[in-house]
C-alpha cells in the first residue's frame, strides 16, 4: 500500500494544471478492485483554485508569482508549522534559483538575496524557521535594493540573525503581516531570535 500511495503522490504532483495562469490542486483516489486478483486503481482530480474576487492577495501568497500555473497536491500530510509560518517551504537555494536570485547582500542592516528582477527578504525568524518575503519587477526591469526597506518594513536585520544558520533553517516563502516581537529571547536550544 505505501508504493501505491507513493504513486498516488507522484501522478497528482506531475499531473498538468487545470488553467494556463492560475493554481490547481490534484488530489489522488486508490480503489481496490476485487476479482481473480486484485488491482489498485489509481485516479486523479484537477481542479482550478478560484482566486478571491476583489480581494488583496493573502498573506503568504507571494511565492505564487514565482509560477505561472502550479499544482499543489492534497490530501499528503506536511511538516508541522509550530510557529504560523505561511507560505511555501523549500530550501534556501532552490528559492534563490527559482526567482533567479544570485546575490546574497548584507544591505542597508539586512540580508537580502537578488537577482536583476527579484528579491527576497527575511521578514520573521522563530527557532529554525526563516520566513521570507518575495519581491519582483513585473516587467523584468532591474529591481532596486531600496525595494527591500519599501516593501518590507518590518524586514530582520543582521544583529538579529545568524548568517550561518540560515543553510540548516526551515525556509518558508510567504509574507507574514504581524509577528511578535522576542529579540534577544531564548528559543528552546537553537538560540534563534524572533524578530
Amino acid at each position: 500500500m505505501e508504493i501505491g500511495q507513493q504513486l498516488a503522490w507522484l501522478g497528482s504532483a506531475l499531473r498538468p494544471s487545470a488553467s494556463s495562469n492560475r493554481i490547481s490542486s490534484s488530489e489522488s483516489r486508490i480503489s481496490v478492485l476485487t476479482g481473480p486478483e486484485t488491482t489498485f486503481k489509481l485516479t486523479f482530480q484537477v481542479k482550478e483554485i478560484e482566486a478571491g474576487r476583489g480581494e488583496s492577495k493573502p498573506n503568504g501568497t507571494c511565492w505564487q508569482t514565482l509560477f505561472r500555473n502550479p499544482v499543489i497536491v492534497k490530501g499528503y500530510p506536511i511538516l508541522a508549522r509550530n510557529h504560523h509560518e505561511r507560505g511555501l517551504e523549500l530550501p534556501l537555494n532552490m528559492m534563490a534559483g527559482l526567482g533567479e536570485a544570485s546575490r546574497v547582500t548584507n544591505w542597508a542592516g539586512g540580508l537580502v538575496v537578488k537577482g536583476f528582477s527579484t528579491l527576497f527578504c527575511p521578514t520573521r525568524l522563530v527557532n529554525n524557521s526563516v520566513q521570507w518575503h518575495y519581491l519582483f519587477e513585473k516587467d523584468g526591469d532591474r529591481i532596486s535594493y531600496l525595494s527591500a526597506d519599501n516593501s518590507c518594513h518590518n524586514r530582520v536585520r543582521s544583529n538579529d540573525l545568524d548568517t550561518t544558520c540560515i543553510p540548516l533553517c526551515r525556509n518558508f516563502l510567504g509574507w507574514a503581516s504581524s509577528i511578535e516581537i522576542n529579540t534577544g529571547k531564548l528559543l528552546d536550544n537553537h538560540q534563534f531570535y524572533l524578530c
